[in-house]
């Protein structure tokens, strides 16, 4: 499908630039329009600045806003380095972050050619009613959470809950619990291998091979997303689980929130910022339950110390795709602290730089953690996947799979 143009743009300037969205839900485009409109209306010596929103990747605009992930992989590769099209922006523009931010950022020829500006997370909600009603004293592993939720059963009848009927959800959950589990090596190869099974091919795949296919990274010990099916699949047949997960959509998980049906939730920052003041009122995220001070076991456990930790979380950076001097400028203002405030503050999620003042501490706590840690892991519905039908076809037979999985 072809662009869709906003038309909107800073004045009647000539020789403008063309800032394209692709995949950022409206509210964050509108932000994005809002704080680059804002900067530039009194520098009578910028460009005129229109926006589009892209229902594809399109390098004809000047520059793009997009998740990082295959499908940015896949535009960057038709990037002509050759003929030195894109625009030389010096690694320093990110001297404002931590390394594991720049860790992040994709270079080229020296330069760097993706530039993270606004971070996600998956995190563990954890009811403070009953962490009070269990005695729980802590929950620092994997054990303690899942002791801590049979406890919580008696007064909160399904203890754990995602919304696995999104396949985003299911995804970003098998990332985080591979990380915690079974390291970074194993959620790469998970990656390059769904890759490889999607990639050339021109049409979805029968379920059947679909199904073959996730045996073949799941079923045993040794396949890398075992770890987190096994998981999921004996939180379901122990409880612990409600069978129902794969059926739950982020409202039903809202809901249970606000009844006092579950004692954990699994979830995004962004979907925690959507969430009613009666569903989050009650609950802490993990590196803050039982007022431990915050990020000493992160937001998903694991035995691995820091220097072998990875948060999982959507990125959104920004891609240069043309020469154009004042798209350097441009960067190195959504970089700077007021922007990146403003950027913080009006989105709800983590700013890359390293010192501007976040919105709360749930933000704050993701950008420690990931200066604490590594660069961050792109989801699987966005590492592996540049077909959204794909995408939600492996989900679907992945369920399936979890379901079999635990008879």
């Amino acid at each position: 499908m072809a662009a869709t143009i906003t038309a909107l743009s800073l004045g009647n300037r000539t020789k403008g630039v063309k800032v394209g969205f692709y995949d950022l839900d409206p509210a964050t485009e509108d932000l994005f329009v809002q704080l680059i409109r804002k900067s530039y209306e009194e520098d009578k010596k910028a460009p005129a600045i229109s926006f589009e929103h892209l229902d594809q990747t399109d390098a004809s605009v000047d520059l793009i806003l997009m998740p990082m992930g295959k499908i940015q992989d896949n535009l960057i590769s038709t990037i002509d380095t050759a003929k030195k099209k894109n625009p030389s922006l010096a690694f320093s523009v990110l001297s404002n972050t931590t390394s594991s931010v720049r860790q992040k950022a994709i270079q080229m020829d020296g330069n760097v050619i993706s530039i993270p500006l606004l971070m996600d997370n998956v995190e563990l909600e954890v009811s403070n009613n009953a962490i009070a009603m269990t005695d729980t004293m802590q929950l620092q592993t994997w054990k303690d959470i899942e002791t801590f939720a049979a406890d919580s059963q008696e007064f909160f009848p399904y203890p754990i809950v995602f919304a696995g009927a999104d396949p985003v959800t299911l995804l970003n959950v098998f990332t985080a619990l591979t990380e915690s589990y079974s390291g970074k090596e194993a959620y790469q190869e998970a990656v390059d291998a769904i890759s490889s099974f999607f990639d050339g091919k021109d049409f979805i795949p029968d379920p059947n091979e679909t199904a073959e296919f996730i045996r073949t990274i799941a079923e045993t010990p040794e396949s890398p997303l075992y770890a987190a099916a096994s998981t999921l699949a004996r939180w379901i047949s122990s409880g612990l689980l409600t069978a129902n997960v794969f059926n739950m959509t982020k409202r039903d998980v809202e809901i249970y929130m606000e009844s006092r049906y579950c004692s954990v939730a699994i979830m995004t920052l962004s979907d925690h910022r959507s969430l009613s003041t009666q569903a989050v009122k009650s609950f802490t995220t993990l590196p803050r339950a039982l007022g431990n001070g915050g990020n000493s076991v992160g937001f998903f456990p694991s035995s691995r110390p820091a220097s072998e930790r990875y948060l999982t979380g959507s990125v959104i950076s920004a891609v240069p795709l043309t020469k154009n001097k004042f798209l350097t400028d441009l960067v190195k203002t959504m970089l700077s602290q007021n922007f990146q405030a403003d950027l913080a503050f009006g989105s709800g999620l983590a700013p890359v730089d390293a010192q501007c003042q976040p919105p709360d501490i749930l933000s704050d706590d993701v950008r420690f953690f990931i200066a604490a840690t590594n660069a961050p892991l792109t989801p699987l519905d966005q590492a592996a996947f540049s077909d959204e039908k794909a995408m939600e076809s492996f989900a679907q037979e992945l369920k399936t799979f979890v379901r079999t999985m635990r008879k």
